[in-house]
């Protein structure tokens, strides 16, 4: 018998919290007791009594798992089969045996075989490699041990097999509350108050819950849980330090949120070659060049990125050997997941770790996910177990995170300064200050009851805390043949957020959005829908309050600049372009006659029209200035390069148009103009071509070639009295060609025309999804009521600029889709009434009446548009919810309201 009674808690925090606890009470409180967690009993027995084997642990126990599977068919290899496996071999391992074979031989499937087989490999390789499970160390040595009273006071329910050897070899076995005191707790609920908040989405979050503390002004120490509370508190702390409080976040990092991580996963995208594409290879490129770890003087690395973003052809050892040139620390990444004996370049990176600028609170977390990186190198190489695999697993580890912030004016101690363990603590809140704690729910579920006045709980949506029981073909397994399974995660989170609430002395707050991000609707956890169901029928009161996202600009900013901050150069009026961004954002160019005319392009007017504040802002951010990519501009700069380049050469061996007779001569002209292109592509300046870099993109362009052979048959049964003359038609600034008291330029994609001076302008576009049918009817038109033009309308002005500029008679302007999966979908827009020969195009496109006074009705529409952009007007303004739709800004406040 090693004490006389034994107490389990989860975690060594908790251990450490009740022996303080004890302490305070009287010195000699804890003499005879042996407080200590589940596996820390296992392993003091396992020293005692054991056969010498070591201990599995949780690194070896999935390494072990993972080379296993690679030499295997029937599961998935993947991190998650191995969290899996890990805790099935764990909790259950040590019952499958060669007892259950022999019980139930006869009604073992396949799959079952699997399974048994699985778990004799893991055991075969455990005892090779001089290792046990603790189950089965239990097992072995049970007959050995003698336990007086064993007290549970665990957060969750231990493992079966612990319970059957606490079964057998404690005199007494008791279960107690795992949430210890620090002082006498009034069990009496109704004495605290119950706020409930509902803000309508995230962005209101934060100002509520603000509210919350604000409104509490009693409350001295407050516990503010969150799923990651990392971002409450960022959106928080500048508040909250300027209201007074010290505020403290303890928070676990995965290991791909470390800096370390980040840089260790960047040069493993790296290495993937061409199973990686451009974006996945550039955006790996910013990460670790932006890491310190690196070691890469900022310019030299925005250099290096924009060289990478700008040319797609790189391949990708041309890109690793750019970096490695500059950085002399992605050698050592790349021994790291190349060799598995390389765990001693941790130790380099310690050093350097050492010498980094890093906050406190930082360093010590890079410190830990080092020295735990370092432990599954090291037992992936006594289980040779390779590199990839480690890396794999190296994604499930983390490391805590602590730091503390206090107002400039505040004096923290010593004790103080360590921040989580005191915070929760302290007896009386010292000289007044206010603590406010932010951790996650399952840490503070672990803390003493009444250790706070105020407990927050946010983010308790189902969406956080779903609850759902875990199935799979393991727990299948389980239950068919009665093993000790029981699936305790509705029971788990129940009693956390029982714990959780039991924190505050005077206030519980309970928070979650109506809708997330993506506008998607919200419901509360399961847990507290119950305890409001349950506090309505008690007649507990619970104060409601709630908020809309309307006055973003109100709820974004948390606490007020003081006048220092305020700096304002020059007058300014909402809603205006300033005198600096009108003379870069507005071109001006005097006519022939003197008069100095703005200069602006259809699409920039189109973009204006749509919303004036999403063009001032695409304008100002240059938001298309993004590198090259393989996306829909470089694919449209493409199409356009092929069909102008076929249609020349096609006009050059003397045909008009496509027929039915010479198409199939035309499909054959085409595919080498396409092909040629495609080889030529290497050679056009970056950023106006269309690169394919990986297996993907080049089946694509295979797409892509299918879809335009099959358009040019569905082009040779349109406008059949129509031909080619142009494409690529450039309007210059120079030709001072007016629209609506502008000066134009721009470019024609491609113009039509007869032999009787008729013509067609025609846009490429990829898809028609967002360009509807925009035909005209004056006698349909409501008396007196305005003109008003199509939304789309850059083909409408081109052809009353041809018409200006030649002389010609427009008959309609388009939008071709070069993706169109048949002629009914080939093309929509405008056109004359006259022009309508068959079902090829919608009737819904006809204009009544004059087409060219149609464009005269469009131009004078258009003329106040101008009017509008030369005043400087840039207030959001969306005229249909489609102009949001691929709007850079996120919160404004018309946002997906239509506005005329």
């Amino acid at each position: 018998m090693i004490a006389g009674t034994t107490i389990l808690f989860s975690t060594q925090a908790e251990v450490a919290r009740y022996r303080k606890c004890l302490a305070s009470q009287a010195k000699d409180s804890a003499l005879g007791v042996n407080v200590t967690t589940p596996s820390a009993l296992v392993e003091e027995l396992w020293e005692v009594w054991g056969s010498g084997e070591a201990l599995v642990s949780a690194h070896q126990r999935s390494l072990t798992i993972k080379s296993l599977l690679a030499h295997q068919d029937e599961w998935v290899d993947s991190a998650g089969t191995v969290e899996l496996l890990a805790r099935f071999v764990g909790d259950w391992g040590g019952y499958v045996d060669a007892d259950l074979w022999a019980l139930h031989k006869a009604d073992l499937t396949a799959s079952d075989e699997e399974i048994i087989a699985f778990v004799d490999r893991y055991t075969e390789a455990l005892f090779q490699a001089g290792l046990i499970e603790p189950a089965c160390a239990l097992d072995q040595i049970r007959s050995s041990v003698r336990l007086g009273t064993v007290i549970v006071r665990t957060q969750d329910e231990l493992p079966a097999y612990f319970r059957d050897f606490l079964g057998e070899t404690a005199c007494v076995v008791r279960e107690e509350d795992a949430q210890i005191s620090l002082f006498e707790v009034d069990e009496d609920d109704h004495e605290r108050d119950i706020l409930l908040l509902k803000p309508a989405g995230p962005s209101a979050s934060a100002f509520l819950i603000d509210q919350a503390i604000r409104t509490a002004p009693t409350c001295h120490k407050t516990i503010i849980t969150a799923p990651d509370p990392r971002v409450l508190f960022g959106l928080m702390k500048e508040g909250l330090l300027a209201q007074g409080h010290v505020i403290t976040l303890e928070a676990k990092l995965a290991f791909r949120d470390t800096l370390f991580g980040r840089a260790y996963g960047a040069v493993a995208s790296l290495l993937e070659g061409e199973r990686s594409s451009h974006v996945r290879l550039l955006e790996a490129a910013q990460v670790y060049l932006a890491s310190p770890y690196a070691q890469v003087p900022p310019a030299q690395a925005q250099r290096i990125e924009s060289a990478i973003r700008s040319d797609r052809a790189l391949d990708p050892s041309q890109i690793r050997n750019s970096i490695a040139s500059a950085s002399r620390t992605f050698e050592l990444f790349e021994t790291l997941l190349e060799d598995i004996e390389s765990g001693m370049v941790l130790s380099y990176f310690e050093d350097l770790l050492q010498r980094l600028r890093l906050d406190a609170a930082k360093k010590a977390t890079e410190f830990s996910i080092l020295a735990r990186l370092k432990e599954l190198y090291y037992d992936s190489q006594a289980l040779g177990v390779l590199p990839c695999d480690v890396a794999v697993l190296a994604d499930q580890l983390s490391a805590p995170f602590a730091t503390t912030l206090a107002p400039e004016d505040a004096c923290l101690s010593e004790q103080d300064a360590e921040g989580v363990s005191c915070v929760p603590f302290c007896e009386e809140a010292r000289n007044g200050a206010k603590h406010i704690l932010f951790t996650t729910f399952e840490a503070a579920a672990a803390l003493p009851k009444a250790c706070c006045d105020q407990v927050i709980l946010t983010s308790l949506d189902s969406e956080h805390y779903r609850g759902n029981a875990h199935r799979s073909t393991l727990t299948s397994f389980l239950e068919r043949f009665d093993l000790p399974y029981e699936d305790t995660a509705l029971i788990s989170l129940e009693r956390r957020f029982e714990r959780v609430c039991a924190l505050a002395r005077k206030s519980v707050v309970f928070e979650y959005a109506k809708q997330d991000r993506n506008g998607e609707a919200c419901y509360p956890a399961f847990f507290l829908e119950t305890f409001l169901n349950e506090c309505a029928r008690e007649g507990r009161d619970v104060v409601l309050r709630e908020i809309g996202e309307e006055s973003f600009d109100r709820t974004a900013r948390l606490f007020a600049e003081s006048p220092a901050e305020l700096l304002l150069e020059a007058p300014l009026a909402r809603g205006e372009l300033n005198s600096e961004d009108r003379a870069r954002l507005l071109t001006y160019r005097r006519d022939s006659t003197g008069k100095e005319r703005l200069v602006v392009s259809p699409s920039a007017l189109e973009t204006y029209r749509s919303c004036p504040y999403k063009w001032f802002v695409q304008r100002k951010l240059r938001l298309n200035d993004e590198g090259e990519e393989f996306g829909p501009r470089e694919m449209g700069l493409f199409v356009h390069s092929v069909f102008q380049r076929f249609y020349g050469l096609w006009a050059q061996q003397g045909h008009a148009r496509i027929t039915h007779e010479t198409l199939q001569e035309a499909c054959e002209l085409f595919t080498v103009v396409f092909d040629d292109l495609i080889e030529q592509q290497a050679t056009v300046k970056p950023g106006d071509r269309l690169i394919a870099v990986n297996e993907l993109e080049r089946q694509e362009l295979e797409q892509l070639k299918s879809k335009l052979l099959a358009n040019l048959a569905y082009q040779q049964n349109i406008f059949r009295e129509f031909h080619v003359r142009d494409h690529e038609y450039v309007i210059p600034v120079e030709d001072e060609v007016i629209y609506g008291g502008a000066i134009i330029n721009g470019r024609v994609d491609r113009i039509d025309a007869d032999d009787k001076g008729n013509f067609i302008v025609i846009d490429y576009k990829g898809s028609l999804a967002r360009y509807p049918a925009a035909g005209y009817d004056p006698d349909a038109a409501g008396e007196g009521e305005p003109f008003e033009s199509p939304e789309k309308i850059q083909t409408l002005v081109y052809a009353q600029l041809l018409r200006r500029k030649e002389g010609l008679h427009p008959k309609a302007a388009l939008y071709l889709s070069y993706s169109a999966k048949d002629e009914r979908s080939l093309m929509r827009g405008s056109l004359a009434q006259t022009l309508v020969e068959s079902e090829t195009i919608s009737r819904s496109s006809c204009v009544k009446g004059s087409f060219e006074g149609y464009l005269d009705l469009v131009e004078a529409d258009i003329a106040h548009t101008i009017e509008r952009m030369e005043r400087g007007d840039i207030a959001p303004d969306p005229r249909t919810k489609d102009a949001c739709t691929y709007c850079p800004v996120l919160y404004c406040e018309k946002r997906a309201h239509g506005s005329h």
